[in-house]
């Protein structure tokens, strides 16, 4: 891709065409970021009706074809971000908010510890509320106001399937790292730039984004188990009735 780019520095704007399933997705998040780490920031992406684009031509030929499959993570994260809201509106943006935040996450930390995931789960879902709950006070401090469902728009746009990989004890330490992180930059004493008024809010954003990755991706996997178990169920009634 970026080779075919080179060979033709006249095209700035780009198309990705890639098949309409998981890993189709995925690849189209991570070329997608290739691009713009290359100064490509007209980058679309346009997907097939079914699997790929073949499966198209063949269903308007009146062909059996393969349907689309969506991403896991994508069809859980409007549930997720929805619970997420519902912990918001029990959230206040008062000086609490920073213990309540320490207290869910090492209360997560625990559950996952003790493998009680279903609670551990509750837990950064909490977390994450409370964190997009300060994101929200910060920007109300630059007079800017944000209403809830914006909010939720946002946390889920940024929920990316290409970013959210990995198991839930590995991102552990990362997740505590960045809690630290802005837990000290909140606590600096003395008035705030404008530019350290962003950061601060960005940092907030981002470790709300964070924590919502991690149900995002539990409950995907489930769904994940789920979808293959019956496709085998499928196949197996499939050649029995054969």
């Amino acid at each position: 891709m970026l080779w075919m780019l080179e060979q033709n520095p006249n095209i700035r704007t780009v198309c990705l065409c890639l098949d309409h399933d998981a890993a189709g997705i995925e690849a189209n998040g991570r070329l997608t970021d290739i691009l713009r780490e290359h100064s490509y920031d007209e980058v679309g992406v346009l997907q097939s009706e079914c699997k790929d684009w073949n499966e198209d031509i063949k269903a308007r030929h009146g062909l059996p074809s393969q349907e689309a499959e969506e991403h896991p993570q994508l069809i859980v994260a409007p549930e997720v971000c929805g619970r997420i809201s519902a912990c918001m509106a029990e959230c206040s943006a008062t000086d609490r908010l920073e213990r309540e935040l320490v207290y869910a996450f090492q209360r997560y930390e625990k559950d996952l510890r003790a493998d009680r995931v279903d609670a551990a789960m509750e837990c950064i879902e909490w977390a994450s509320a409370l964190a997009l709950t300060a994101y929200n006070r910060e920007l109300r401090q630059m007079g800017e106001h944000c209403s809830t469902e914006k909010l939720l728009d946002e946390l889920q746009r940024h929920i990316l399937p290409h970013r959210n990989r990995g198991s839930l004890k590995s991102r552990r330490a990362e997740l505590t790292t960045q809690l630290h992180r802005i837990l000290e930059k909140a606590s600096v004493p003395g008035i705030r730039s404008e530019d350290e008024k962003q950061d601060l809010a960005k940092g907030w954003l981002e470790l709300a984004v964070s924590f919502a990755k991690v149900p995002v991706k539990y409950e995907a996997d489930i769904l994940q188990q789920q979808q293959k178990q019956e496709h085998v169920e499928t196949k197996y009634e499939m050649t029995m009735t054969t």
